[in-house]
């Protein structure tokens, strides 16, 4: 019985573990998120190119034309139109971005880490 009773609180144990690892995950998660937005609004330039990157990706064509049209007719109403919907979209993704962007950084060292393990034992194989 006094075997059964250790048992569950080193489940117990590992379960508020697990938890609190989670918890730490979640907080450096939001850290690193928090980080990338304050490069953002720096002006830091490889944060700010990924940001259009990812921005970019989400213009279609209907603004793209816009956005011309309103240049070569020098319509200033289809071109303030056009970048509203322009700078709603960039407000709107950001958070998105920023996750995105944490998550290529994780992996990113991730495998910055791994490559070191592999360089400090050559005998070990990666997996690719």
């Amino acid at each position: 019985m006094l075997h059964a009773i250790s048992n569950a609180g080193s489940k117990e144990s590992d379960h508020y573990r697990a938890i609190d690892l989670d918890e730490r995950r979640e907080r450096a998660m939001e850290a690193l998120k928090a980080q990338i937005l304050a490069e953002v609004d720096s002006g830091e330039p490889a944060a700010c190119n990924a940001f259009a990157d990812h921005c970019a990706t989400w213009v279609d064509r209907d603004l793209s034309y816009a956005l011309v049209a309103a240049r070569i007719h020098s319509d200033a109403g289809l071109l303030q139109s056009a970048l509203d919907e322009l700078d709603a979209h960039i407000k709107n993704t950001r958070d998105e971005f920023a996750s995105e962007e944490a998550e290529k950084r994780i992996a990113a060292l991730q495998k910055k880490a791994e490559a070191g393990v592999y360089a400090m034992f050559p005998g070990v194989a990666s997996n690719e």
